[in-house]
């Protein structure tokens, strides 16, 4: 497959993404009187698959400075999808983590993605959607694994 090739499909899955992205970004729009922002969102899925970070950790996820990302943990303490805490090694490190509500926000966000993608399947033919598939099944075996959702 040429270069040329490779950016058409590129393009390609981009146009699905941005169609389930915006309904994703449309729900999250609706949480928490609409405090829910992008870096919080991304912050909430680097937690999902990283487990517990450091403040610094996270302020390179979310590309944040160490005080704005301070600020931003303060809020989602604040509404209860967070909880930080002392690092076992180092007292001064604070760790923050998902908590239940955490998890079950993240869930609800892949949830509706996962829909997004279902409602756009639906309309394939059956052989389209084997081949998908198919073709997503090899692809996935290559990526790492996503956390389970609880």
């Amino acid at each position: 497959m040429s270069d040329d090739e490779l950016m058409r499909l590129g393009w390609d899955l981009e146009r699905l993404h941005m169609i389930v992205a915006t309904q994703t970004f449309q729900y999250a729009a609706t949480m928490f009187d609409g405090e829910m922002s992008l870096p919080r969102m991304v912050a909430l899925s680097h937690l999902s698959f990283r487990g517990p970070q450091t403040i610094t950790s996270l302020a390179n996820a979310v590309s944040l400075s160490h005080a704005a990302t301070s600020r931003m943990v303060d809020g989602l303490v604040k509404v209860g999808l967070v909880s930080r805490h002392e690092g076992a090694q180092d007292r001064r490190q604070k760790l923050v983590e998902l908590n239940a509500a955490g998890r079950e926000c993240i869930q609800a966000f892949r949830t509706v993605a996962a829909q997004g993608y279902a409602d756009l399947m639906g309309g394939m033919s059956e052989q389209s959607r084997a081949g998908l598939a198919s073709a997503l099944a090899d692809i996935l075996g290559s990526l790492p694994p996503l956390p389970p959702m609880s």
